[in-house]
């Protein structure tokens, strides 16, 4: 069986074998993945280790092939799958704010913010600051 993990941003899969290693090592290579020599080991090297390791477990399942994931690989999948969460969550709420559909608590808190900035904000700025309190995080050039 082979082990697909994630040791010093390094991906490695492991267990390789003349019997299920030699019908992947191309779709391997196309990943980005270098065997190691004369090793029973591919690795790679990636700065988006989760979705790499996402894509080769659909393949190896695709596949057929049995598989198994460190702990270490389980836990950059499962810190990137917060985070798009996360960011999903957060793009939901940018847009129900942009729709005008902003939350009663969530407006007096701004507004109570508001009371602490060194002027008022233009009527066109306001929205836009709303929309960037909100988030807590975002850019917006026209404040």
């Amino acid at each position: 069986m082979m082990n697909i993990d994630y040791i010093n941003n390094n991906i490695i899969i492991g267990g390789l074998s003349s019997v299920n290693g030699n019908d992947i090592i191309l779709q391997l290579t196309t990943y980005g993945f270098r065997k190691n020599g004369s090793e029973d080991y591919c690795l790679a090297n990636s700065n988006r280790p989760a979705e790499l390791i996402l894509n080769l477990m659909d393949y190896l399942s695709i596949k057929g092939h049995d598989y198994s994931i460190s702990d270490s690989a389980s836990t950059v999948i499962s810190y990137y799958q917060n985070n798009r969460i996360a960011l999903d969550n957060m793009r939901e709420k940018g847009q129900t704010i942009k729709n005008g559909e902003i939350d009663t608590s969530l407006l007096n808190e701004f507004k109570s913010f508001l009371s602490t900035l060194p002027r008022a904000l233009y009527d066109h700025q306001e929205k836009a600051a709303l929309h960037l309190f909100a988030l807590g995080n975002g850019a917006n050039f026209s404040i």
